[in-house]
């Protein structure tokens, strides 16, 4: 005697069980990687003037030291690996910035939508009130770092000049700031930093610090920032796009749809 089954429901529940264990991988590989510190072993460092050195204390930090005296360095970056995305949702990441030790009093920062070496936003943080000429050519001549944080936008060409100051009439502009005083040495401070297609906010140890309105982002890298300042860490940069989870579920949902 032949007996005869459907084989169908268990092709069903197959079907189902394979879309449970995907869904668990996916979110579990999103989460592992927006859900925790980043390895910062393979960033880049950018330095325009060949004064920098970055070391990396431990996989999850990295440090940035001049090579020479304060007075002739110029800005440096040190650019993730990764890439922020270019989403219509909220992207998010956070980080940690301490001075660990020295004497000296200028420039601290990180920026985001790193597209190339001229064109990114900033953040920076300045001491000191500090009036300094860097000698390069401007259309709008800003000397004066001012103490506290500042937002600024790059887009274009820059001078030292700009980046010090906030404006140079060329690729430097400066979009909010400067607020909340002095940084302290041997004191770390967490940033995070909200992006969506048309604001950006910044927190500063849990604390709104700036909220601007600006359209241009458009993602990429994320990049450790200093000026004529040694002995500056990094640690715990931690990106959080929420998007990736619901665009990886959302892709999901699509294929058992489509199966």
């Amino acid at each position: 005697m032949r007996i005869s089954y459907d084989s169908k429901p268990y092709r069903r529940q197959g079907m189902r069980l394979w879309f449970v264990a995907q869904s668990v991988v996916v979110l579990f590989v999103l989460c592992d990687w927006a859900c925790a510190a980043v390895d910062m072993t393979e960033w880049t460092l950018v330095e325009p003037y060949n004064k920098w050195r970055y070391t990396n204390p431990t996989p999850e930090s990295g440090r940035m030291d001049e090579t020479t005296g304060s007075g002739s360095v110029g800005p440096g970056w040190v650019v993730s690996d990764f890439q922020l995305p270019d989403v219509p949702e909220v992207v998010s990441f956070s980080l940690t910035v301490e001075v660990a030790g020295g004497r000296d009093d200028d420039i601290i920062g990180f920026g985001f939508g790193y597209q190339d070496n001229t064109h990114f936003y900033l953040v920076d943080w300045k001491m000191n009130k500090q009036d300094f000429n860097w000698g390069d050519s401007v259309a709008v001549n800003d000397d004066i770092a001012e103490q506290g944080i500042k937002l600024k936008k790059i887009d274009g060409s820059w001078t030292r000049d700009g980046l010090w100051g906030g404006t140079d009439g060329q690729g430097v502009s400066t979009l909010a700031g400067p607020v909340n005083g002095d940084w302290v040495r041997n004191t770390s401070y967490q940033f995070e930093v909200d992006l969506t297609p048309d604001r950006i906010v910044v927190r500063l140890d849990g604390s709104e610090l700036l909220n601007v309105e600006d359209a241009d982002f458009r993602g990429g890298a994320v990049f450790l920032y200093g000026f004529s300042q040694d002995n500056i860490v990094f640690s715990n940069v931690t990106p959080e796009p929420a998007t990736f989870i619901f665009l990886g579920l959302g892709a999901l949902i699509l294929l058992r749809t489509k199966r």
